[in-house]
């Protein structure tokens, strides 16, 4: 008995603590895009100046970005991007795409890497970047 308690004590000490979670790197967190005229500041697609049914997100060249339309008095783009990647197009029609650029900053703890966005740009528009009361990132573009 004695020997199986020594084994099972010396499995603790030997054990890795790192085992317990995986290196990874986390991607930047979601934000919404609101979308306004720049003359009147009323939002694209509440006025029907685009249809939500056209719009597509593209990063990297490639149609990979997860969006969601959030109609119901919103009219937000709410996007998640896919990695740490610094840019994204939003296509509102064929001839209307958005150029988004956004700057992280990463974290390291013991087991991941954290990145925030620090600043969101738009190259083209107008656009401001904040943070809500409820910690909600907000992009507004003026178009």
């Amino acid at each position: 008995m004695k020997k199986y308690l020594l084994l099972f004590f010396a499995g603790i000490l030997f054990s890795d603590c790192s085992d317990k979670c995986q290196d990874s790197a986390l991607p930047p967190p979601s934000y919404f895009i609101d979308i306004v005229d720049a003359s009147t500041n009323e939002n694209v697609f509440a006025t029907n100046t685009y249809s939500s049914v056209y719009i597509d997100v593209f990063a990297n060249g490639e149609n990979n970005v997860y969006f969601d339309f959030i109609g119901a008095g919103f009219n937000y783009i709410h996007v998640i991007p896919p990695d740490q990647s610094n840019g994204l197009y939003i296509w509102l029609s064929e001839d209307k795409q958005i150029p988004i650029t956004y700057i992280t900053q990463s974290t390291v703890d013991d087991c991941n890497d954290y990145y925030t966005i620090t600043d969101l740009e738009t190259p083209g528009n107008t656009s401001e970047f904040f943070v809500d009361s409820e910690g909600t990132i907000v992009l507004r573009i003026k178009i």
